[in-house]
Order: structure tokens, then C-alpha cells, then sequence
């Protein structure tokens, strides 16, 4: 004799066990389904991008960028590529920690190296990476970086596999008729941050070599534009707000200077005041990131650009004060 049980769910809460009703795999599996699929996808926190930066045999640079981790994130993905024109070692750190030397060769041979790093704590705090490059015996070229927050397989409330621990924003209460729904709806916000796309871009230029700025006007530190389109979230939106830092100093305590981003929308400027002399992010950490405005991606059309064209956007620089250079090692961009 064999009999058909229905599926129940128990919930704990402290001591104390409850069972719910019977849960309907139509209503309650795919949507919970759904919602680790969501929060359990990878996002970009330092967009792939081409430093082209040049380090002399036997010297260093340093790559900062600013990331803003979603709470799920637990493992970090970094990719770089390296290239010699004769076969070199090159040693890599990230965040101070050593992953190793590794042989450096031509471009046609040139391979990515990938270094899966365990975050210490799960945040939601803003905070600095920083990627480090030493050339052996002959000079090494970073052509390219990209770092990623890794999905999570299992997502496990203990977190070791990679998962995010569930009881901090999953329902706390036994699945019911009605509460299913309006927990469901509640969890919303919660989906869309952790679903963001966090970096939209990052370009660095490296404490070895950064980008010198001595014009009292604004000049371009690109050759062109910047593309840049933000998620479309909400019905009607058509633009998105998204937060920026620059890691600048001058080389003397009378100079000054300002970085700014122009587009369509408006333009949004970075002051690095006089008396910087050591490489710092601006706006400083203690405070708020500057913002600005993007298109918001267009769903409605195959290539998501809204009115049939991108998004451009100009990083400039100036010197405002004193006689010296201003410096820049990085320009991030992520969504505020």
C-alpha cells in the first residue's frame, strides 16, 4: 500500500517548530527557484578593460579600484592578462597577499591568469581592491583586467559553498495563502540589489604610470568617448543614477585640479585639492560618491540602446592651481 503526501514545510524559530499548510510546487518551488537563481548570479565589479600599461624589469604597479560588494558575494574572480616581448616571470598580489610568479610571454601565447579569492566578510560596504604587478628580469605589459563576483551553486545558509546564509533575507515566517505573496513582494528590492551589475566602468592607469594632467582647460584622458548604459528597473524610467571615485594626487602641495564626466545629462566634477601629494581617493572615502546621470537600457529594442543611440560619456582633467602635474591612477564607476 503506497500513499501521496503532501509537501509541507517546516520552519524553525528558535525553539520552537511550526508546520505550514501544504506548499504547491506551482507557487512556492518556482518562485524560491527564481529568487536563488537571482541572487545567485555573478556580477561585474571591475569591467574588463586595457590598462596597456608597461612595467620596467624588476619594478612594480599597483591597479586600485573602488567595488561595492552585494551582501551574497563570497568569492571574487580576478583575470589578468600579461604580455612580454621576451619571455619573463612577473609576480601577482592582490590585496597584499601573494598568488605567485608566473611565466610572461608574447601576445600569440599569452594566456589569462585567474585567481579565485575568498572574501573574509560578507558587506555591503564600499571598499578598495587593489591588484599589484612586479616584472622579473624583463619589462611585463598588463593588457587587460576584469574582476567578478562568482555565482553560488548550492547556497548553502552556511556559506561554504560559496552561498549567501538565506536567514537574512529570506522569509522568516511558515509559508502560508496569506503571507506568501506579500513576503514575496516585500523581497523585491532585495532581488534588484543583488542582481545589480555594480561596476559599469573602471579604467586604471597604475601608481607607475598615471595619467598626467598640466592644461588649465579640460582635456580628454581617452581618445574618444565612454559608453556607458545603466539597468532598466522600473516602468517608464529612462535614466539611471550611478556613483564614481578618481584615485589622484599632485605632485606638489600648491597644485590643483578637478576630473569631470560630461554627457547629455549634465556633468558631475571631482575637485583633488591642493596639498594632495599621496595617491587618494576622491571624493574621500568618509564621504559620499559623486554621482551622475546615464540612459537607462531600453528593453523594448534588441540592442538595449534607448532612442537608437549610446550613452557617451568624456573623462576630463585640468589643473586649477599651482605650477605641477595632477595625477591619476583610476577612475571607478559603479551603480549608486
Amino acid at each position: 500500500m503506497s500513499a501521496r503526501v503532501p509537501e509541507s514545510r517546516i520552519d524553525l524559530q528558535q525553539d520552537e517548530v511550526r508546520v505550514s499548510k501544504s506548499v504547491r510546487s506551482l507557487d512556492w518551488v518556482a518562485a524560491t527557484r527564481l529568487h536563488n537563481w537571482i541572487s545567485g548570479r555573478s556580477v561585474i565589479q571591475v569591467p574588463s578593460h586595457a590598462p596597456m600599461v608597461s612595467i620596467a624589469s624588476s619594478a612594480s604597479s599597483e591597479f586600485p579600484y573602488r567595488v561595492l560588494p552585494r551582501y551574497q558575494d563570497t568569492r571574487y574572480r580576478y583575470s589578468i592578462i600579461l604580455t612580454a616581448e621576451t619571455e619573463t616571470t612577473a609576480e601577482v598580489l592582490i590585496d597584499g597577499a601573494s598568488q605567485g610568479t608566473f611565466p610572461v610571454e608574447n601576445r600569440r601565447n599569452a594566456a589569462p591568469l585567474v585567481f579565485d579569492i575568498e572574501l573574509g566578510v560578507q558587506s555591503t560596504t564600499e571598499a578598495e581592491t587593489v591588484i599589484k604587478v612586479t616584472a622579473g628580469d624583463s619589462s611585463v605589459t598588463v593588457e587587460a583586467v576584469l574582476v567578478e563576483a562568482l555565482p553560488r551553486v548550492l547556497l548553502a545558509e552556511d556559506a561554504n559553498d560559496l552561498g549567501a546564509n538565506r536567514m537574512k533575507f529570506w522569509i522568516r515566517e511558515a509559508i502560508s495563502e496569506r503571507n506568501f505573496a506579500n513576503s514575496l513582494l516585500d523581497l523585491q528590492n532585495n532581488l534588484r540589489q543583488s542582481a545589480r551589475r555594480c561596476g559599469c566602468f573602471a579604467h586604471s592607469w597604475g601608481t607607475d604610470s598615471p595619467k598626467v594632467t598640466t592644461n588649465g582647460s579640460y582635456e580628454n584622458k581617452f581618445e574618444d568617448t565612454i559608453s556607458i548604459l545603466g539597468r532598466f528597473l522600473f516602468s517608464g524610467e529612462t535614466q539611471r543614477t550611478l556613483s564614481w571615485r578618481v584615485k589622484a594626487y599632485n605632485s606638489d602641495g600648491s597644485t590643483a585640479g578637478n576630473v569631470r564626466v560630461s554627457n547629455d545629462a549634465g556633468t558631475s566634477v571631482i575637485a583633488v585639492p591642493a596639498g594632495t601629494t599621496t595617491a587618494t581617493w576622491f571624493p574621500t572615502t568618509g564621504n559620499a560618491a559623486d554621482t551622475f546621470l546615464v540612459d537607462a537600457e531600453d528593453n523594448e529594442t534588441a540592442n538595449g540602446l534607448r532612442g537608437g543611440t549610446t550613452d557617451d560619456h568624456t573623462f576630463e582633467a585640468q589643473r586649477t592651481a599651482g605650477a605641477g602635474n595632477v595625477l591619476i591612477e583610476t577612475i571607478s564607476v559603479w551603480e549608486a
